[in-house]
């Protein structure tokens, strides 16, 4: 019987995604496709790295037929409109976290995927970064006794301490707007 390849298109290859996309040539059953970024030539970068078919700027390019799922990885207030596109054409979606940025784009996210029948997953990139994996071995070995709580903050609403903070979309207001307190009351 022959193995099912899930064919991969890659939405967001910049930025930290360029730190651990390598990491898709070793899924087994998984093959990225296309490259899809905002900076053409990170696409092209992307595609070339991974071996994809193509790479553009279009987001059209991931939701072509030739596309199973598509691994979303563009900045936070991307992510609804890009997921409930990617749904629309019949397309898994794994999103990096946040899901979106309001409970009303998860809302528009889970009902396009509810409508779709496809599948939905969000994961946080650097659960396998090598501080966080040895942290967790060195909890596990009991090395540091009983955790209660472990908190870390790796970015903030004023933006990253990186060079070229300026264009960074985690500074912008509009892209990263304050969140909602959301109330709920136990039926």
């Amino acid at each position: 019987m022959e193995k099912q390849v899930i064919r991969v298109a890659l939405v967001g290859c910049g930025g930290v995604v360029s730190k651990y996309r390598g990491a898709y040539n070793g899924i087994d059953g998984a093959r990225v496709v296309a490259a899809v970024d905002a900076n053409l030539a990170e696409a092209e970068k992307a595609a070339a790295e991974l071996g994809a078919e193509r790479f553009s700027s279009d987001l059209a390019a991931a939701l072509a037929s030739d596309v199973d799922a598509v691994v979303i990885s563009t900045p936070n207030h991307l992510h609804a409109q890009q997921a409930c596109a990617a749904f629309h054409a019949g397309k898994h979606v794994l999103l990096q976290k946040p899901m979106a940025r309001t409970s009303e784009e998860c809302a528009a996210i889970l009902k396009a995927r509810n409508d779709s029948g496809m599948r939905l997953g969000v994961y946080m990139n650097l659960l396998e970064h090598p501080l966080f994996r040895d942290l967790r071995e060195l909890i596990r070995g009991g090395h540091v006794g009983e955790v209660a709580l472990f908190s870390a903050r790796l970015a903030h609403r004023g933006g990253l301490s990186w060079p070229g903070v300026e264009g960074n979309w985690r500074a912008s207001r509009k892209a990263t707007p304050l969140k909602k307190t959301i109330s709920a009351t136990a039926s």
